[in-house]
């Protein structure tokens, strides 16, 4: 696991689309012997995302870079610079959060997850309040409460047993309160609560009729698994759709969008092979992702009618827990949830049209005082 999912990619797999169907129903029904139960946070707007622990050559620090399937880690500041010098901002950062995480009470085995919410090498004086803003949103605490670098440690990392092991790792995340005691003096901890609820007590939140019907549709036709080449180049046209690259309208529908974002892949990685070989390979991988059958047709445009319906339900969802969740910053906005359900499926709920698109668009990251 690298990435957690949004809540609309759900409808990716299988087993996704049990999971929000269930958690659609749950809501919808109100009825306690339908509900399921799902832990709740916010999900805080912090970069660069980075992985540190302890294994048996001591403790260490990396990025997104531990999922690689040749896992970088890095034990001292030598292997940092070794590893992230040539991105100077990055390495700069992570050279701070390098110094302030060597008081860390990690235990062996302890691996955990967390985002870099600001670093701050300067002594405060006369100030009231501290602002940082590592990526879109601005937070404020405290300048009492400022320590070298402040990190939202939001999950624990557990490696699950691969039964091939020829296959890369698989990671779980799970919540994880993390103590200031445990982070020492040199870091600030940015208090990511979590809530634990029922489906059937969450109100205001409606699940509409088109929303339910579409999604059980998708369910009862999704009878074999998409091939996972598509899923992703659904997921980088989502993307492109969110940067505005991509119209989806009445002179196009998805379907028609996705032929064509195919097919300008295709034309794109064709290029890149310089042998015989090569280039067959290319026109077998692409000519059943560009030509799908109509069972799959279906399926593709389902997907996306589902994912643009669960638009307004993830908007309502945001706004029925920002009221519930308190935490020891101060944002005038907030980008969104992170939902674990009983199957240990992680989603994020964040209104993409707005904050995805602004990510996208942002010049680079920035702290200020």
């Amino acid at each position: 696991m690298e990435h957690i999912q949004h809540l609309d990619e759900l409808v990716f797999t299988p087993r996704g689309l049990d999971t929000l169907l269930e958690f659609l129903v749950g809501i919808r029904e109100r009825n306690e012997m339908q509900a399921t139960l799902i832990e709740v946070s916010r999900k805080f707007d912090g970069a660069p995302a980075i992985v540190f622990g302890r294994d048996e050559f001591g403790l260490f620090l990396s990025t997104k870079a531990f999922y690689n399937a040749t896992r970088i880690k890095c034990y001292s500041q030598e292997d940092i610079y070794e590893q992230f010098g040539i991105k100077v901002g990055l390495w700069s950062t992570l050279h701070n959060v390098w110094e302030a995480i060597q008081s860390m009470n990690i235990r062996m085995g302890e691996v955990f997850q967390a985002d870099v919410m600001f670093v701050e090498n300067r002594t405060l004086t006369d100030e009231e309040e501290y602002s940082f803003k590592p990526n879109i949103i601005e937070y404020t605490i405290d300048a009492d409460d400022v320590r070298k670098i402040g990190l939202c440690v939001h999950s624990k990392i557990i490696q699950t047993n691969s039964k091939n092991p020829e296959e890369p790792p698989v990671y779980i995340h799970i919540s994880y309160d993390f103590s200031q005691e445990k982070a020492g003096n040199d870091v600030f901890l940015v208090q990511c609560p979590v809530l634990c609820v029922s489906t059937h007590e969450i109100k205001g939140v409606a699940v509409s009729d088109e929303l339910m019907q579409a999604a059980s549709d998708l369910h009862s036709r999704y009878t074999h698994c998409v091939d996972e080449n598509m899923i992703e180049l659904m997921r980088m046209l989502d993307n492109a759709i969110i940067r505005g690259e991509v119209q989806v309208g009445k002179q196009m529908n998805y379907l028609a969008a996705y032929m064509r974002f195919v097919s300008n892949r295709y034309v794109k990685d064709l290029n890149e092979y310089k042998t015989s070989v090569g280039i067959y390979k290319c026109f077998h991988k692409y000519n059943a992702l560009i030509n799908p059958h109509h069972q799959v047709q279906t399926i593709i445009q389902d997907m996306y009618k589902v994912r643009q319906l669960l638009r307004k339900f993830k908007l309502d969802l945001i706004e029925h827990f920002n009221h519930l969740i308190e935490t020891n910053v101060y944002a005038e906005e907030h980008e969104g949830l992170v939902i674990t359900f009983e199957n240990g499926v992680v989603a994020k709920v964040v209104d993409r049209e707005n904050f995805s698109k602004r990510n996208f668009n942002k010049n680079g990251n920035s702290f200020q005082k």
